[in-house]
Protein backbone atom coordinates (compact mmCIF):
# COMPACT_ATOMS: atom_id res chain seq x y z
CA UNK A 1 0.00 0.00 0.00
CA UNK A 2 2.91 2.32 0.78
CA UNK A 3 4.24 1.81 -2.73
CA UNK A 4 0.76 2.71 -4.09
CA UNK A 5 0.85 6.01 -2.17
CA UNK A 6 4.33 6.78 -3.48
CA UNK A 7 3.19 6.06 -7.02
CA UNK A 8 0.21 8.42 -6.62
CA UNK A 9 2.52 11.19 -5.32
CA UNK A 10 4.91 10.70 -8.22
CA UNK A 11 1.98 10.67 -10.64
CA UNK A 12 0.79 14.02 -9.23
CA UNK A 13 4.18 15.61 -9.89
CA UNK A 14 4.30 14.20 -13.40
CA UNK A 15 0.78 15.49 -14.03
CA UNK A 16 1.83 19.05 -13.22
CA UNK A 17 4.82 18.81 -15.55
CA UNK A 18 2.75 17.29 -18.31
CA UNK A 19 0.13 20.03 -17.95
CA UNK A 20 2.69 22.76 -18.73
CA UNK A 21 4.21 20.67 -21.49
CA UNK A 22 0.83 20.01 -23.10
CA UNK A 23 -0.14 23.68 -22.90
CA UNK A 24 3.02 24.93 -24.59
CA UNK A 25 2.95 22.03 -27.04
CA UNK A 26 -0.60 22.92 -28.13
CA UNK A 27 0.42 26.58 -28.45
CA UNK A 28 3.35 25.68 -30.70
CA UNK A 29 1.23 23.30 -32.74
CA UNK A 30 -1.50 25.91 -33.33
CA UNK A 31 1.11 28.42 -34.45
CA UNK A 32 2.53 25.83 -36.85
CA UNK A 33 -0.93 25.00 -38.21
CA UNK A 34 -1.75 28.68 -38.73
CA UNK A 35 1.46 29.24 -40.69
CA UNK A 36 1.57 26.07 -42.79
CA UNK A 37 -2.15 25.75 -43.55
CA UNK A 38 -2.67 29.21 -44.99
CA UNK A 39 -2.95 28.00 -48.58
CA UNK A 40 -5.25 25.13 -47.52
CA UNK A 41 -7.52 27.59 -45.74
CA UNK A 42 -7.63 29.87 -48.80
CA UNK A 43 -8.44 26.90 -51.09
CA UNK A 44 -11.18 25.73 -48.74
CA UNK A 45 -12.58 29.24 -48.54
CA UNK A 46 -12.55 29.48 -52.36
CA UNK A 47 -14.37 26.14 -52.62
CA UNK A 48 -17.01 27.28 -50.11
CA UNK A 49 -17.48 30.57 -51.95
CA UNK A 50 -17.81 28.82 -55.32
CA UNK A 51 -20.39 26.44 -53.84
CA UNK A 52 -22.32 29.44 -52.52
CA UNK A 53 -22.22 31.19 -55.92
CA UNK A 54 -23.29 27.95 -57.65
CA UNK A 55 -26.25 27.56 -55.30
CA UNK A 56 -27.34 31.14 -56.01
CA UNK A 57 -26.96 30.64 -59.76
CA UNK A 58 -28.95 27.38 -59.76
CA UNK A 59 -31.74 28.83 -57.63
CA UNK A 60 -32.19 32.05 -59.61
CA UNK A 61 -31.78 30.41 -63.05
CA UNK A 62 -34.57 27.98 -62.21
CA UNK A 63 -36.93 30.93 -61.67
CA UNK A 64 -36.32 32.47 -65.11
CA UNK A 65 -38.60 31.41 -67.96
CA UNK A 66 -36.29 30.48 -70.84
CA UNK A 67 -39.00 31.06 -73.44
CA UNK A 68 -39.57 34.60 -72.16
CA UNK A 69 -35.83 35.32 -72.18
CA UNK A 70 -35.41 34.02 -75.74
CA UNK A 71 -38.38 36.07 -76.96
CA UNK A 72 -36.88 39.16 -75.29
CA UNK A 73 -33.48 38.88 -77.00
CA UNK A 74 -35.06 38.06 -80.36
CA UNK A 75 -37.36 41.08 -80.11
CA UNK A 76 -34.59 43.50 -79.14
CA UNK A 77 -31.91 42.23 -81.48
CA UNK A 78 -29.53 45.18 -81.62
CA UNK A 79 -26.89 46.45 -79.21
CA UNK A 80 -28.33 48.94 -76.65
CA UNK A 81 -31.91 48.34 -77.83
CA UNK A 82 -32.77 48.35 -74.12
CA UNK A 83 -31.36 51.29 -72.17
CA UNK A 84 -33.44 51.19 -68.97
CA UNK A 85 -34.96 48.27 -67.03
CA UNK A 86 -38.44 49.80 -67.29
CA UNK A 87 -38.32 49.84 -71.11
CA UNK A 88 -39.73 46.29 -71.35
CA UNK A 89 -41.98 44.46 -68.90
CA UNK A 90 -40.28 41.08 -69.37
CA UNK A 91 -36.83 42.64 -68.93
CA UNK A 92 -38.05 44.53 -65.85
CA UNK A 93 -39.41 41.36 -64.19
CA UNK A 94 -36.16 39.45 -64.70
CA UNK A 95 -34.14 42.51 -63.66
CA UNK A 96 -36.08 42.76 -60.38
CA UNK A 97 -35.58 39.02 -59.74
CA UNK A 98 -31.81 39.38 -60.19
CA UNK A 99 -31.71 42.58 -58.15
CA UNK A 100 -33.57 40.86 -55.30
CA UNK A 101 -31.12 37.96 -55.37
CA UNK A 102 -28.16 40.37 -55.13
CA UNK A 103 -29.71 42.11 -52.14
CA UNK A 104 -30.80 38.91 -50.36
CA UNK A 105 -27.39 37.24 -50.73
CA UNK A 106 -25.47 40.46 -50.03
CA UNK A 107 -23.45 40.29 -53.24
CA UNK A 108 -21.14 43.14 -54.20
CA UNK A 109 -21.32 42.55 -57.97
CA UNK A 110 -24.16 42.33 -60.45
CA UNK A 111 -25.88 39.14 -61.60
CA UNK A 112 -26.47 38.94 -65.35
CA UNK A 113 -27.46 36.62 -68.17
CA UNK A 114 -25.41 35.66 -71.24
CA UNK A 115 -26.93 34.32 -74.43
CA UNK A 116 -25.77 33.20 -77.89
CA UNK A 117 -26.68 35.07 -81.03
CA UNK A 118 -28.23 31.98 -82.60
CA UNK A 119 -30.33 29.06 -81.34
CA UNK A 120 -29.46 26.35 -80.69
CA UNK A 121 -26.07 27.43 -79.33
CA UNK A 122 -23.07 26.42 -81.41
CA UNK A 123 -19.90 26.25 -79.24
CA UNK A 124 -17.69 26.52 -82.36
CA UNK A 125 -18.92 30.09 -82.95
CA UNK A 126 -18.26 31.01 -79.35
CA UNK A 127 -19.97 34.41 -79.27
CA UNK A 128 -21.92 35.36 -76.14
CA UNK A 129 -23.79 38.57 -75.40
CA UNK A 130 -24.91 40.32 -72.24
CA UNK A 131 -28.65 40.03 -71.61
CA UNK A 132 -30.55 41.02 -68.48
CA UNK A 133 -28.56 42.50 -65.58
CA UNK A 134 -29.37 43.30 -61.95
CA UNK A 135 -27.40 46.55 -62.34
CA UNK A 136 -28.93 49.85 -63.44
CA UNK A 137 -26.00 50.28 -65.87
CA UNK A 138 -27.00 48.07 -68.79
CA UNK A 139 -24.77 46.39 -71.37
CA UNK A 140 -27.62 44.91 -73.34
CA UNK A 141 -26.37 42.83 -76.30
CA UNK A 142 -22.75 43.94 -75.81
CA UNK A 143 -20.43 41.15 -76.91
CA UNK A 144 -18.53 39.27 -74.18
CA UNK A 145 -15.36 38.14 -75.93
CA UNK A 146 -12.92 37.46 -73.09
CA UNK A 147 -15.02 34.97 -71.17
CA UNK A 148 -13.41 31.84 -69.66
CA UNK A 149 -13.50 28.67 -71.81
CA UNK A 150 -15.62 26.86 -69.17
CA UNK A 151 -18.68 28.85 -70.34
CA UNK A 152 -18.37 27.36 -73.82
CA UNK A 153 -17.65 23.79 -72.63
CA UNK A 154 -20.37 23.67 -69.97
CA UNK A 155 -22.94 26.04 -71.50
CA UNK A 156 -25.75 23.46 -71.25
CA UNK A 157 -25.05 22.22 -67.71
CA UNK A 158 -23.46 25.10 -65.79
CA UNK A 159 -20.42 25.01 -63.54
CA UNK A 160 -17.80 26.94 -61.60
CA UNK A 161 -14.82 29.03 -62.72
CA UNK A 162 -11.85 29.56 -60.40
CA UNK A 163 -9.76 32.73 -60.48
CA UNK A 164 -9.83 34.05 -64.06
CA UNK A 165 -9.26 37.43 -65.72
CA UNK A 166 -11.29 39.17 -68.37
CA UNK A 167 -11.61 42.71 -69.68
CA UNK A 168 -13.49 43.76 -66.54
CA UNK A 169 -11.20 42.40 -63.81
CA UNK A 170 -10.23 39.22 -61.93
CA UNK A 171 -13.07 36.98 -60.75
CA UNK A 172 -14.34 33.74 -59.31
CA UNK A 173 -17.70 32.77 -60.79
CA UNK A 174 -20.45 30.21 -61.06
CA UNK A 175 -23.06 29.85 -63.79
CA UNK A 176 -26.25 27.87 -64.38
CA UNK A 177 -28.31 27.14 -67.52
CA UNK A 178 -31.61 28.90 -68.23
CA UNK A 179 -33.89 26.42 -69.98
CA UNK A 180 -37.09 26.73 -72.00
CA UNK A 181 -40.10 24.44 -71.74
CA UNK A 182 -38.48 21.92 -74.06
CA UNK A 183 -35.47 21.64 -71.77
CA UNK A 184 -33.08 23.42 -74.16
CA UNK A 185 -30.55 25.87 -72.74
CA UNK A 186 -31.26 29.34 -74.14
CA UNK A 187 -28.94 31.36 -71.88
CA UNK A 188 -26.79 31.13 -68.76
CA UNK A 189 -26.95 33.07 -65.51
CA UNK A 190 -23.60 34.36 -64.19
CA UNK A 191 -22.90 35.09 -60.51
CA UNK A 192 -19.46 36.65 -59.88
CA UNK A 193 -17.28 37.86 -57.04
CA UNK A 194 -14.15 39.95 -57.47
CA UNK A 195 -11.11 37.88 -56.60
CA UNK A 196 -9.39 40.62 -54.61
CA UNK A 197 -12.55 41.10 -52.49
CA UNK A 198 -12.74 37.36 -51.89
CA UNK A 199 -9.05 37.17 -50.85
CA UNK A 200 -9.46 40.14 -48.51
CA UNK A 201 -12.52 38.57 -46.89
CA UNK A 202 -10.83 35.17 -46.54
CA UNK A 203 -7.78 36.71 -44.92
CA UNK A 204 -9.96 38.66 -42.51
CA UNK A 205 -11.82 35.47 -41.55
CA UNK A 206 -8.50 33.66 -41.05
CA UNK A 207 -7.23 36.45 -38.81
CA UNK A 208 -10.43 36.46 -36.76
CA UNK A 209 -10.32 32.67 -36.35
CA UNK A 210 -6.68 32.76 -35.31
CA UNK A 211 -7.36 35.47 -32.71
CA UNK A 212 -10.31 33.45 -31.40
CA UNK A 213 -8.10 30.35 -31.13
CA UNK A 214 -5.47 32.31 -29.20
CA UNK A 215 -8.08 33.69 -26.78
CA UNK A 216 -9.58 30.24 -26.20
CA UNK A 217 -6.12 28.74 -25.76
CA UNK A 218 -5.16 31.35 -23.18
CA UNK A 219 -8.49 30.99 -21.36
CA UNK A 220 -8.52 27.20 -21.12
CA UNK A 221 -4.77 27.05 -20.64
CA UNK A 222 -5.08 29.39 -17.67
CA UNK A 223 -7.82 27.22 -16.19
CA UNK A 224 -5.72 24.10 -16.78
CA UNK A 225 -2.68 25.60 -15.06
CA UNK A 226 -4.77 26.94 -12.19
CA UNK A 227 -6.46 23.58 -11.55
CA UNK A 228 -3.15 21.77 -11.80
CA UNK A 229 -1.59 24.12 -9.26
CA UNK A 230 -4.49 23.40 -6.86
CA UNK A 231 -4.12 19.64 -7.24
CA UNK A 232 -2.80 18.42 -3.86
CA UNK A 233 -2.92 14.86 -2.67
CA UNK A 234 -3.42 14.48 1.07
CA UNK A 235 -1.26 11.54 2.05
CA UNK A 236 -3.11 11.01 5.34
CA UNK A 237 -6.43 10.45 3.55
CA UNK A 238 -5.13 7.47 1.61
CA UNK A 239 -5.28 4.34 3.77
CA UNK A 240 -6.30 0.73 3.68
CA UNK A 241 -9.93 1.70 3.08
CA UNK A 242 -8.93 2.48 -0.52
CA UNK A 243 -7.85 -1.09 -1.12
CA UNK A 244 -10.93 -2.43 0.70
CA UNK A 245 -13.22 -0.22 -1.40
CA UNK A 246 -11.57 -1.39 -4.61
CA UNK A 247 -11.92 -5.01 -3.51
CA UNK A 248 -15.61 -4.52 -2.70
CA UNK A 249 -16.28 -2.90 -6.06
CA UNK A 250 -14.38 -5.61 -7.89
CA UNK A 251 -16.35 -8.32 -6.09
CA UNK A 252 -19.63 -6.51 -6.80
CA UNK A 253 -18.68 -6.21 -10.49
CA UNK A 254 -17.89 -9.93 -10.68
CA UNK A 255 -21.22 -10.81 -9.08
CA UNK A 256 -23.00 -8.50 -11.53
CA UNK A 257 -21.23 -10.17 -14.46
CA UNK A 258 -22.20 -13.60 -13.17
CA UNK A 259 -25.81 -12.48 -12.82
CA UNK A 260 -25.85 -10.99 -16.32
CA UNK A 261 -24.37 -14.17 -17.80
CA UNK A 262 -26.93 -16.28 -15.95
CA UNK A 263 -29.80 -14.09 -17.19
CA UNK A 264 -28.42 -14.26 -20.72
CA UNK A 265 -28.37 -18.05 -20.47
CA UNK A 266 -31.96 -18.03 -19.24
CA UNK A 267 -33.01 -15.75 -22.11
CA UNK A 268 -31.23 -17.93 -24.69
CA UNK A 269 -32.85 -21.03 -23.25
CA UNK A 270 -36.28 -19.39 -23.25
CA UNK A 271 -35.96 -18.24 -26.88
CA UNK A 272 -34.69 -21.66 -27.93
CA UNK A 273 -37.52 -23.53 -26.16
CA UNK A 274 -40.17 -21.03 -27.22
CA UNK A 275 -39.05 -21.26 -30.86
CA UNK A 276 -39.23 -25.07 -30.79
CA UNK A 277 -42.63 -24.92 -29.09
CA UNK A 278 -43.96 -22.60 -31.80
CA UNK A 279 -43.03 -24.98 -34.61
CA UNK A 280 -45.92 -27.35 -33.81
CA UNK A 281 -48.70 -24.71 -33.83
CA UNK A 282 -47.20 -23.13 -36.94
CA UNK A 283 -47.31 -26.48 -38.76
CA UNK A 284 -50.95 -26.93 -37.71
CA UNK A 285 -51.86 -23.44 -38.89
CA UNK A 286 -50.10 -24.07 -42.19
CA UNK A 287 -52.09 -27.28 -42.69
CA UNK A 288 -55.38 -25.53 -41.92
CA UNK A 289 -54.50 -22.68 -44.27
CA UNK A 290 -53.77 -25.17 -47.06
CA UNK A 291 -57.15 -26.83 -46.49
CA UNK A 292 -58.83 -23.42 -46.78
CA UNK A 293 -56.83 -22.53 -49.85
CA UNK A 294 -57.28 -25.81 -51.68
CA UNK A 295 -60.77 -26.77 -50.48
CA UNK A 296 -62.67 -23.56 -51.10
CA UNK A 297 -64.58 -22.79 -54.28
CA UNK A 298 -64.86 -19.12 -53.40
CA UNK A 299 -62.13 -17.02 -55.07
CA UNK A 300 -62.04 -14.56 -52.19
CA UNK A 301 -61.51 -17.26 -49.54
CA UNK A 302 -58.92 -18.96 -51.77
CA UNK A 303 -57.06 -15.64 -52.02
CA UNK A 304 -57.11 -15.12 -48.25
CA UNK A 305 -55.93 -18.69 -47.74
CA UNK A 306 -52.97 -18.03 -50.02
CA UNK A 307 -52.09 -14.91 -48.03
CA UNK A 308 -52.33 -16.88 -44.78
CA UNK A 309 -49.94 -19.52 -46.11
CA UNK A 310 -47.47 -16.82 -47.14
CA UNK A 311 -47.56 -15.17 -43.70
CA UNK A 312 -47.24 -18.53 -41.90
CA UNK A 313 -44.24 -19.44 -44.07
CA UNK A 314 -42.58 -16.14 -43.13
CA UNK A 315 -43.25 -16.81 -39.44
CA UNK A 316 -41.91 -20.35 -39.84
CA UNK A 317 -38.72 -19.03 -41.44
CA UNK A 318 -38.30 -16.44 -38.67
CA UNK A 319 -38.65 -19.07 -35.92
CA UNK A 320 -36.14 -21.33 -37.68
CA UNK A 321 -33.69 -18.44 -37.90
CA UNK A 322 -34.15 -17.76 -34.18
CA UNK A 323 -33.34 -21.40 -33.42
CA UNK A 324 -30.32 -21.19 -35.70
CA UNK A 325 -29.00 -18.04 -33.97
CA UNK A 326 -29.52 -19.61 -30.56
CA UNK A 327 -27.58 -22.69 -31.63
CA UNK A 328 -24.80 -20.54 -33.04
CA UNK A 329 -24.32 -18.81 -29.69
CA UNK A 330 -24.31 -21.97 -27.61
CA UNK A 331 -23.31 -24.96 -29.73
CA UNK A 332 -19.88 -26.49 -29.27
CA UNK A 333 -17.45 -26.17 -32.19
CA UNK A 334 -16.22 -29.45 -33.69
CA UNK A 335 -13.07 -28.94 -35.73
CA UNK A 336 -12.22 -31.34 -38.53
CA UNK A 337 -10.37 -31.30 -41.83
CA UNK A 338 -12.93 -29.82 -44.25
CA UNK A 339 -12.93 -29.83 -48.03
CA UNK A 340 -14.77 -26.75 -49.21
CA UNK A 341 -15.75 -28.02 -52.64
CA UNK A 342 -18.17 -30.76 -51.41
CA UNK A 343 -19.66 -28.41 -48.78
CA UNK A 344 -20.26 -25.60 -51.28
CA UNK A 345 -21.53 -28.03 -53.91
CA UNK A 346 -24.07 -29.47 -51.45
CA UNK A 347 -25.35 -25.97 -50.62
CA UNK A 348 -25.57 -25.06 -54.32
CA UNK A 349 -27.42 -28.32 -55.04
CA UNK A 350 -29.97 -27.57 -52.31
CA UNK A 351 -30.83 -24.12 -53.68
CA UNK A 352 -30.05 -24.66 -57.36
CA UNK A 353 -33.73 -25.01 -58.26
CA UNK A 354 -34.53 -21.65 -56.68
CA UNK A 355 -31.71 -20.01 -58.67
CA UNK A 356 -32.74 -21.72 -61.93
CA UNK A 357 -36.33 -20.50 -61.58
CA UNK A 358 -34.98 -16.95 -61.58
CA UNK A 359 -32.57 -17.57 -64.45
CA UNK A 360 -29.46 -17.18 -62.30
CA UNK A 361 -26.32 -19.03 -63.33
CA UNK A 362 -24.12 -20.26 -60.44
CA UNK A 363 -20.45 -21.01 -61.20
CA UNK A 364 -17.75 -22.37 -58.88
CA UNK A 365 -13.99 -21.78 -59.30
CA UNK A 366 -11.94 -23.57 -56.66
CA UNK A 367 -8.22 -23.36 -55.86
CA UNK A 368 -6.91 -24.61 -52.53
CA UNK A 369 -9.95 -25.65 -50.57
CA UNK A 370 -8.95 -27.56 -47.44
CA UNK A 371 -8.86 -26.15 -43.93
CA UNK A 372 -9.54 -27.18 -40.36
CA UNK A 373 -12.93 -25.81 -39.27
CA UNK A 374 -16.49 -26.73 -38.23
CA UNK A 375 -18.36 -28.11 -41.28
CA UNK A 376 -21.80 -27.06 -39.99
CA UNK A 377 -20.69 -23.47 -39.49
CA UNK A 378 -19.11 -23.39 -42.95
CA UNK A 379 -22.32 -24.72 -44.50
CA UNK A 380 -24.32 -22.05 -42.64
CA UNK A 381 -22.02 -19.31 -43.95
CA UNK A 382 -22.19 -20.42 -47.60
CA UNK A 383 -25.93 -21.05 -47.56
CA UNK A 384 -26.77 -17.57 -46.29
CA UNK A 385 -24.36 -15.80 -48.65
CA UNK A 386 -25.65 -17.63 -51.74
CA UNK A 387 -29.33 -17.27 -50.73
CA UNK A 388 -28.70 -13.55 -50.16
CA UNK A 389 -27.28 -13.23 -53.70
CA UNK A 390 -30.33 -15.04 -55.14
CA UNK A 391 -32.81 -12.91 -53.20
CA UNK A 392 -31.31 -9.61 -54.34
CA UNK A 393 -30.64 -10.48 -57.98
CA UNK A 394 -31.46 -7.84 -60.62
CA UNK A 395 -34.39 -8.96 -62.77
CA UNK A 396 -33.62 -6.23 -65.33
CA UNK A 397 -30.20 -7.64 -66.24
CA UNK A 398 -30.09 -10.20 -69.10
CA UNK A 399 -27.52 -12.61 -67.61
CA UNK A 400 -27.73 -12.73 -63.80
CA UNK A 401 -24.95 -14.76 -62.21
CA UNK A 402 -23.42 -15.82 -58.92
CA UNK A 403 -19.69 -16.59 -59.03
CA UNK A 404 -18.12 -18.53 -56.15
CA UNK A 405 -14.31 -18.57 -55.92
CA UNK A 406 -11.94 -20.10 -53.37
CA UNK A 407 -8.18 -19.64 -52.97
CA UNK A 408 -5.47 -19.68 -50.32
CA UNK A 409 -2.83 -17.10 -49.45
CA UNK A 410 -0.21 -18.03 -46.83
CA UNK A 411 -2.17 -19.20 -43.76
CA UNK A 412 -5.58 -17.90 -44.86
CA UNK A 413 -8.44 -19.44 -46.85
CA UNK A 414 -10.52 -17.03 -48.95
CA UNK A 415 -14.03 -17.65 -50.28
CA UNK A 416 -15.64 -15.04 -52.53
CA UNK A 417 -19.32 -14.86 -53.50
CA UNK A 418 -19.82 -12.28 -56.26
CA UNK A 419 -22.98 -11.33 -58.14
CA UNK A 420 -24.28 -8.75 -60.60
CA UNK A 421 -27.45 -8.11 -58.62
CA UNK A 422 -29.01 -4.94 -57.30
CA UNK A 423 -26.00 -3.81 -55.26
CA UNK A 424 -26.07 -1.60 -52.19
CA UNK A 425 -25.40 1.99 -51.21
CA UNK A 426 -22.00 2.33 -49.55
CA UNK A 427 -23.42 3.90 -46.39
CA UNK A 428 -25.54 0.82 -45.48
CA UNK A 429 -22.70 -1.74 -45.76
CA UNK A 430 -21.50 -1.38 -42.10
CA UNK A 431 -25.04 -2.20 -40.88
CA UNK A 432 -25.58 -5.35 -42.97
CA UNK A 433 -24.40 -7.77 -40.28
CA UNK A 434 -26.50 -6.22 -37.51
CA UNK A 435 -29.35 -8.29 -36.07
CA UNK A 436 -32.74 -7.66 -37.77
CA UNK A 437 -31.26 -5.11 -40.23
CA UNK A 438 -32.93 -5.14 -43.65
CA UNK A 439 -31.24 -3.01 -46.31
CA UNK A 440 -33.92 -3.40 -48.98
CA UNK A 441 -37.71 -3.51 -49.22
CA UNK A 442 -37.18 -6.60 -51.36
CA UNK A 443 -36.05 -8.50 -48.26
CA UNK A 444 -38.70 -10.90 -47.00
CA UNK A 445 -36.67 -12.38 -44.14
CA UNK A 446 -36.13 -11.25 -40.57
CA UNK A 447 -32.75 -9.63 -41.15
CA UNK A 448 -30.82 -12.50 -39.53
CA UNK A 449 -28.99 -14.05 -42.51
CA UNK A 450 -25.83 -11.93 -42.61
CA UNK A 451 -25.94 -11.61 -38.82
CA UNK A 452 -25.74 -15.42 -38.68
CA UNK A 453 -22.83 -15.35 -41.14
CA UNK A 454 -20.96 -12.83 -38.97
CA UNK A 455 -21.53 -14.83 -35.78
CA UNK A 456 -20.36 -18.06 -37.45
CA UNK A 457 -17.19 -16.33 -38.67
CA UNK A 458 -16.51 -14.86 -35.23
CA UNK A 459 -16.62 -18.35 -33.70
CA UNK A 460 -14.18 -19.61 -36.36
CA UNK A 461 -11.87 -16.60 -36.06
CA UNK A 462 -12.74 -15.41 -39.58
CA UNK A 463 -13.73 -12.12 -41.16
CA UNK A 464 -16.27 -10.87 -43.72
CA UNK A 465 -15.44 -8.11 -46.20
CA UNK A 466 -18.27 -6.56 -48.22
CA UNK A 467 -17.88 -4.48 -51.36
CA UNK A 468 -20.92 -3.28 -53.26
CA UNK A 469 -22.02 -0.66 -55.75
CA UNK A 470 -25.66 0.23 -56.31
CA UNK A 471 -26.87 -1.13 -59.63
CA UNK A 472 -23.68 -3.11 -60.32
CA UNK A 473 -23.60 -5.94 -57.79
CA UNK A 474 -21.86 -7.11 -54.63
CA UNK A 475 -18.79 -9.09 -53.57
CA UNK A 476 -18.76 -10.89 -50.20
CA UNK A 477 -15.27 -12.14 -49.27
CA UNK A 478 -14.82 -14.59 -46.38
CA UNK A 479 -11.35 -15.07 -44.89
CA UNK A 480 -10.69 -18.00 -42.55
CA UNK A 481 -7.52 -19.23 -40.83
CA UNK A 482 -6.26 -22.59 -42.09
CA UNK A 483 -5.48 -23.66 -38.52
CA UNK A 484 -8.08 -23.52 -35.70
CA UNK A 485 -8.28 -20.27 -33.77
CA UNK A 486 -9.70 -20.97 -30.34
CA UNK A 487 -11.76 -17.97 -29.25
CA UNK A 488 -11.62 -17.34 -25.49
CA UNK A 489 -15.20 -17.26 -24.25
CA UNK A 490 -16.54 -16.40 -20.80
CA UNK A 491 -16.52 -19.26 -18.30
CA UNK A 492 -18.85 -17.50 -15.90
CA UNK A 493 -21.84 -18.85 -17.76
CA UNK A 494 -21.65 -22.00 -15.71
CA UNK A 495 -22.16 -20.22 -12.37
CA UNK A 496 -25.61 -19.87 -10.94
CA UNK A 497 -25.73 -16.69 -8.81
CA UNK A 498 -28.47 -18.11 -6.66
Amino acid sequence: MRSLIQEIERYSQLQRQLTYLIFFGISAYMAYIAITNYSIFINDAETDELNKLQAIANTVAAQIDGDVHRKLVLTYNEENDILTPQQDKAYYRIHNLLKGAVKYNQLETAIYTLFPNEYPYDPSIGELFFGVSSDSLLYYRHAYTSYPPELKKQFKIGGKVCNYKDDYGQWISAFAPIKDKRGETVAILMVDERFDSFISSARSNLARNFIAYIILLLFFGGILIYLSSRLIINMDSINLSLEEELTKRNNALQETNKLLNFKRQELDAFLHQASHYLLGPIASLKGLAKLIHEGSNTPEITHYGKLMIKSINQLHAFVNRQIEVSQLNNAEIFYSQCELLPIISEVVSDIHRKASQKGIKISLHSEGCELEADANLLQNIFRHLIENAITFHDTQKPNPYIRISTWQEKDTQFIEVADNGEGLREEVIPQLTEMFYRASQKSTGAGLGLYSVQKSLERLGGKLDIKSSLGEGSIFTVSLPLEPVHIIESTDDQHDPS
